[in-house]
């Protein structure tokens, strides 16, 4: 076993394989296209938009948030399309998914628990953000999705600088295929996903947006094209934080006046990735002369697969009289001598519309809503030895299961295995499907609990269906190391602030810690969520904030850490702190002190004033040093 270097890893591959990855696993089907009484030959290309349109224009709505209902009516009223991305955090009221349904709202993933991915997860817990949510959000709003947001838009670690790399692979193992950080998904290597993202073309304010704004922007766009040969999609929007009706209103007219642009394509994000996919593997083959016309091959991947169903738009450039697909009269419009008409998947190439989730490992089992739904499958994964599972597939009575697909959806520390075609169970009956796992890379990517997710898709009487399930494997105990977080510790509360200016010996490395006051150290539970460069205070000082009372508290945090060099500190963590020790010295950085640091062993001690926030206190060590 290696721990990959993700970072070096990834062009090579890119030289190596330059397909995607991704793409071997669609599912295609074909189309006949009959250009009829055609002349001379034109040309069959599909359209870079749908229906030929000048952009596609989009919105995006981030978090798990009531004002979401709203929103999507005041979309609909003026004909916009936009993608909600949810959370599913166990501490918070679930949306409601039959009303989301009932409006047609299209939904997207921003993590389970609004978790920054890159700064504040071990590998397996940010794996576990991100696919689970998948399972979470289709079983509840019964359509599949394909677009990603991140929380706080988290996916760089400037210390762990791989965890980009393995956030990206892990989102396309998992099957997102669009990104709404167009940063993201512009710096990735040719053989990953997403393919597609979005140009922003905001109102402003989130809390207070403005038509002049809005109008403001998008001049700045039109009046600088380039983006639309690279990404033509403008997206409005990031969070509903409107509070007063005058704020709504300034949304509303910006809808009122821009809803109904005869070249736009108003769409979702998920129809917009799937239609850049539709582009990026579409198939279409050389004519062939029957009689006096022309007959394509159209080859296009499942819209299951690419989690849209939505048309591919083709352009015939030469005369016709008419255009057939798969013998059967096409509707199609004529522009200019060209011919123009859109192409949809058959039915068993659809997306589900009855998806469900059933999760094997109770006991972390999410809380979906109380009307679950039954799909004809119904599925249990299992451990069968150190790298094996069992899928156990059974058939509900009356079902008539054909075409069954099963794709495992693993953490980095497996390589992906090919989707499996299996035998589907008959009616009442079940079917046993054995997977080995291949181990190629230990240390830190087995830390934590793996969760390994599978997907099972199939047509019952013919339409398409798809189930989720899932487990985790045993916890595995992060080692204690030189980490900022197994080398942080918290005070227990205190009022006397003469103890903190006592605490300046306390400050040189390898000094005692002060006796006078309790020291916690990292928890097992809190070495299991995050990484080495936090510390979690909300989990340390649980205890202490259940007896909190309304006299002025303060606590103490100590880093030690080691430096590869002399030199000037940077840190975010610091930044602001009026007063902080390091290494036996005070210094102000809010006044503009530097913090100097020594080659080797360095320690910081800093204060705290205990707040509503400090049960949600992440404290982020990462930095840099910089010469004098």
């Amino acid at each position: 076993m290696i721990h990959r270097p993700w970072f070096f890893i990834f062009p090579i591959l890119s030289f190596l394989f330059p397909l995607h990855a991704a793409d071997v696993d669609l599912r295609f089907y074909t189309r006949e296209i009959i250009i009829q009484d055609a002349g001379n030959a034109g040309e069959l290309v599909p359209c870079p938009v749908l229906d030929n349109k000048d952009f596609a224009f989009t919105a995006r709505w981030d978090d798990s948030n009531p004002k979401h209902y709203r929103m999507q009516e005041l979309m609909q009223k003026y004909g916009f399309k936009g993608t909600f991305f949810l959370n599913h955090k166990p501490d918070h009221p679930p949306m409601n998914f039959i009303k989301l349904k009932a409006l047609q709202a299209d939904l997207g993933a921003h993590s389970m628990t609004h978790a920054r991915l890159a700064s504040e997860l071990t590998i397996n817990r940010m794996f576990w953000e991100v696919a689970e949510i998948r399972a979470i959000i289709e079983a509840e709003g019964d359509r599949p999705i394909n677009a990603y947001c991140f929380s706080d838009g988290n996916y760089r670690n400037d210390v762990r600088k791989n965890m980009q790399g393995l956030i990206a692979e892990s989102l396309q193992r998992v099957g997102y295929t669009h990104n709404v950080s167009p940063k993201f998904a512009k710096s990735l290597p040719a053989n990953l996903d997403p393919v597609s993202t979005v140009y922003y073309c905001t109102a402003g304010n989130d809390r207070n947006p403005s038509l002049e704004h809005f109008e403001k922007t998008l001049q700045e766009r039109l009046a600088n094209p380039e983006w639309q040969n690279d990404e033509p999609c403008l997206s409005m929007g990031v969070h509903v934080w409107m509070s007063n009706q005058k704020a709504w209103d300034s949304m509303e007219a910006v809808y009122q006046k821009y809803g109904g642009k005869e070249n736009w394509w108003y769409c979702s994000q998920t129809e917009y990735a799937a239609y850049q996919k539709l582009l990026q593997t579409v198939e279409i083959s050389s004519p062939q002369k029957r009689g006096n016309d022309l007959v394509y091959q159209v080859q296009l991947p499942y819209a299951a697969d690419i989690g849209s169903d939505v048309a591919l738009t083709l352009c015939y450039s030469g005369s016709a009289t008419g255009i057939r697909m798969d013998d059967a009269p096409l509707p199609y419009r004529s522009q200019k001598g060209k011919y123009f008409f859109h192409v949809s998947p058959p039915a068993f190439a659809g997306t589900p519309k009855k998806i469900s989730y059933q999760p094997m490992s109770k006991e972390d089992a999410p809380i979906l809503s109380d009307t679950p739904n039954e799909t004809a499958i119904d599925a249990t994964l299992q451990i069968t030895g150190e790298h094996s599972l069992s899928l156990n597939l059974t058939a509900s009575e009356k079902s008539e299961i054909k075409n069954l697909q099963v794709r495992y959806i693993l953490p980095p520390k497996y390589a992906s295995p090919p989707v499996a075609t299996i035998t589907a169970p008959v009616t009442g009956t079940s079917v046993t499907h054995p997977q080995e796992l291949h181990e190629i890379a230990s240390g830190e990517f087995s830390w934590g609990k793996p969760f390994l997710l599978c997907q099972i898709d199939y047509l019952n009487h013919g339409q398409p269906e798809r189930v989720f399930t899932s487990l985790f494997e045993p916890t595995v105990l992060p080692p204690e190391n030189m980490g900022y977080r197994d080398q942080s510790w918290v005070s227990t509360f205190f009022s006397d602030r003469k103890i903190w200016e006592d605490a300046l010996p306390m400050s040189n490395p390898e000094a005692d810690l002060m006796p006078a006051l309790k020291w916690i150290g990292a928890s097992d539970a809190e070495r299991l969520v995050f990484n080495e460069n936090i510390s979690d205070m909300g989990e340390r000082l649980r205890e202490e904030l259940k007896t909190q009372t309304d006299e002025t508290n303060y606590f103490i945090i100590i880093t030690d850490f080691e430096s590869p060099k002399a030199g000037r500190l940077i840190s975010r963590s610091y930044k602001h702190s009026k007063e902080v020790y390091l290494n036996g010295k005070k210094l102000s950085p809010k006044n503009g002190e530097d913090l100097i640091v020594r080659q080797g062993p360095n320690r910081l001690v800093s204060l705290h004033k205990v707040t509503k926030f400090t049960g949600r206190m992440h404290h982020s060590f990462t930095y840099e040093v910089r010469n004098p």
